[in-house]
This record gives structure tokens, C-alpha cells and sequence, in this order.
């Protein structure tokens, strides 16, 4: 799994005194799928934001030079990555892409078609015991949804429909087949974290919206966001997709900021004072509370800006991964043939190369990986958020999109 190298990035980390700048400028980074240097844009807002050091929430002249900072940021992220102008929707700042989704499902489970189901009333318990909300979701989405909707349906909170890809693709139509009169939410991540496979949310939208108007859709776009279109808007990569939830280090900002677009038709009226997930003091219109990471948030405002440039490179960057294909299947010795894990290029983020081995038995990724970084150049066997387990079996996102175990 890899994405085309940064040279800009690691430029500025160098320019930033990063510890290990000797041997950062003598690889190659091919990672960035599991995080993104800061880009120099970015760096710049961070560091003139500091100087608003005023509380966002208070009506000081210091509070509303950091309030005008996070509005700025606000209008940025709709304009140039959620294509919608200010006055629609709503951005809510959370502290990573986990956070984003849970309080994504929460808000699903709060909308006025099951407001009953909020109430802690016993014969309310009773009824959502009976029938709780029902969610669609797929089997091949980031932890950060399929354990939050797994602990959700441990506590008898939802029930949980999984789509499972047929032919190595998430079919559109599937999802119409499995929404009710109950489902309030579907949930499908845009592009898969570790294969880099793009779901065609949009089409997914319309389809559930045809059977049941009042169901929501969220799409996790952590992976999308900084490589293709996650317009909201008509024609958008995202077309009528309700919530979704941006990363902050996918796109060239800071790791610890993420972002939740909240469409209007999203309801907030059943939203307890203080907050979806986090409750306090109320900010970010009652959705979020916790006072807000104005330098972070100038941050991602800064890197939307430049999310809208790059995707004009898409067109190069397809025909990069597509040569870099070619040239591993030319090279590779009689009897070993190189496996793309999206079925084709086509189907997959442009930037990424997720590939396997077939004919090299006991090969491993893991082996991949030590020999690509010895030679400077540095990749991933798998989604980052799975590198602090001791033992890696084989990947069940893999297995789920049919790539057999004897592919290495």
C-alpha cells in the first residue's frame, strides 16, 4: 500500500529541524496513506494563529480574533472540500477521524424519526429493546466504525446490517435491498483504508434516499478527502451524503484535528444541552464541547486550500500507479504474478498501489516491507492503525474483497 512521494513534505521537514532529517532525506516516503508531512502552507497558519490566543467563546477583541480564525477555517473546508458555500451545513471540530464518525452515529440515532428511542423512560427501554435503530454499514470499513457499531450492537443499542463486496466491489444496489422503515443510518466508508478501493457513496445515497427519505448517510472520507472528490454538492464525489468525517494528518495538517460536515438535513433539535458526544460547555452550536484548537483548526482551514489544488493532479497520478503496475508485473521473475487488490486501477485511489504477490509461497508483506525500507524506501503492510498489535494475521479487509490467502 503506498501513495506517490511528497517532495514538498519533506522539504518542510527538513526545514523544520524534524530529528531525523538524515535519513529522511535519503528515503523515499511512499506512506501516505497512514499519515502526510505537514504541508508548508499549513505550518505557516499554525504558527500566525498562536498569536489569537483569546478564548473563541468570550466577546474580548482576543476572542473574536479567534473566532474569526476558526470561521475562516469553517468556510474554507466547505468551499473547497465539501463544495458547498458558508451558509450551509455545519463543520464540527473534533480531536481525530474516530471521534468524527462516533459522533456521526450518535447523531443518526437522534434524529426525529426515532426520537423515542433517545428517551430514558422504561417503556421506552422496552420498545428500543424490541426494535432498536437499524444501521447498514459494510465489511469493510475502518475500525473506528465496525468496533463502534459492534459495541453499539453488544448493548442492545442498534442492530447492525453488514454488506459484505461481491466480485471484489460494494454494489449500490445492495444497500437498498437492506434498508427499512427502521434503518436510520448507513454508513460507507469512501475510499478503504488499506486497499485504497473508492465506494461509489454517492450512487449509495441516492439509492437508500429512493427507499427511505428520512435515512441518513455518513461516509468516513479520512482517505478520500486530500485525493479525490468529496464534493457534497450536485455532481459532487459525495452527492447527497448527510455526515462525513475528514482527518487532519490525511491532508497535509496536524495529526490530533479532524472534521464532521453536518448537513441541514441533519436534525440537532433532540441533541442534549452540551453536546453529542462530548458534553460541556456547548460550543460549536451545542454539537461539540471543549474549547476549540484554533491553531489546528487554521491548520486544516489552510490545507483545504490546498486539497482543491492537488486535485487537479488526479489524471497523473492514475497513469503513475498505473506504470508503477506495469513495470513491477515486467520485473517480477517466470511464475510470479503482481495482484492489484482494487481488481484495477480504475476502481482504487489514484495515488495508491495496494498490490500482492501470487506464485512466491511464503512471502509475506511483512518481508516486502523490511526490504523496501533497507533500500530507503518506505511503505506500509497494512493500515496503521493495526501496527501496534503483536502478531498481523492476514488482512480480513482482503479476505472480504476475495483476495485469497496465497497472495502475499
Amino acid at each position: 500500500q503506498s501513495t506517490c512521494p511528497d517532495r514538498t513534505g519533506r522539504e518542510s521537514q527538513r526545514k523544520m529541524g524534524n530529528s531525523s532529517s538524515a535519513s529522511s532525506s535519503s528515503s523515499t516516503y511512499f506512506d501516505g496513506n497512514g499519515t502526510t508531512p505537514l504541508h508548508p502552507a499549513v505550518h505557516k497558519a499554525i504558527t500566525e494563529s498562536l498569536d489569537c490566543y483569546g478564548n473563541p467563546s468570550t466577546p474580548s477583541d482576543q476572542g473574536k480574533r479567534a473566532k474569526a480564525v476558526i470561521d475562516d477555517a469553517n468556510e474554507s473546508i466547505k468551499a473547497h472540500v465539501f463544495g458547498v458555500p458558508p451558509e450551509c451545513g455545519s463543520v464540527v471540530w473534533t480531536g481525530s477521524g474516530t471521534e468524527g464518525n462516533h459522533t456521526a452515529v450518535l447523531l443518526s440515532l437522534l434524529q426525529d424519526t426515532h426520537a423515542s428511542h433517545t428517551q430514558s423512560t422504561k417503556k421506552n427501554k422496552k420498545a428500543r429493546a424490541k426494535n432498536p435503530p437499524h444501521i447498514v454499514t459494510t465489511t469493510v470499513e475502518h475500525p473506528a466504525i465496525s468496533k463502534h457499531l459492534a459495541s453499539l450492537e453488544d448493548l442492545g443499542l442498534v442492530s447492525v446490517t453488514r454488506v459484505k463486496p461481491r466480485g471484489g466491489e460494494v454494489v449500490v444496489e445492495d444497500f437498498a435491498e437492506a434498508v427499512g422503515d427502521t434503518t436510520v443510518l448507513v454508513t460507507v466508508i469512501r475510499a478503504q483504508n488499506e486497499t485504497g478501493y473508492l465506494a461509489d457513496v454517492a450512487g449509495i445515497a441516492k439509492a437508500v434516499k429512493a427507499v427511505n427519505p428520512r435515512c441518513l448517510v455518513h461516509s468516513d472520507a479520512a482517505q478520500a478527502a486530500s485525493k479525490v472528490d468529496c464534493r457534497v454538492s450536485e455532481g459532487g464525489g459525495l452527492e447527497g451524503v448527510d455526515l462525513i468525517t475528514v482527518v487532519g494528518h490525511k491532508l497535509g495538517a496536524p495529526k490530533g484535528v479532524a472534521a464532521l460536515y453536518v448537513a441541514d438535513s441533519v436534525s440537532t433539535a433532540n441533541v442534549e444541552q452540551g453536546g453529542v458526544l462530548l458534553k460541556g460547555g456547548g460550543q460549536m452550536k451545542g454539537l461539540r464541547s471543549g474549547t476549540e484548537n484554533v491553531p489546528y483548526i487554521a491548520g486544516m482551514g489552510a490545507a483545504a486550500k490546498e486539497v482543491a489544488a492537488g486535485l487537479r493532479y488526479v489524471p497523473q497520478y492514475r497513469r503513475i500507479v498505473t506504470r508503477l503496475l506495469a513495470a513491477l508485473q515486467g520485473g517480477l521473475p517466470e511464475g510470479i504474478e503482481a495482484v492489484f487488490n482494487c481488481g484495477s486501477d480504475s476502481k482504487g485511489l489514484p495515488q495508491t498501489l495496494s498490490v500482492g504477490f501470487r506464485g512466491a509461497p511464503g512471502l509475506t508483506s511483512g518481508h516486502i516491507m523490511r526490504e523496501c525500507m533497507e533500500r530507503g524506501v518506505i511503505v506500509a503492510a497494512g493500515s496503521a492503525c493495526d501496527a501496534n498489535k503483536k502478531e498481523v494475521d492476514y488482512s480480513q479487509i482482503l479476505k472480504e474483497f476475495g483476495v485469497g490467502a496465497e497472495v502475499g
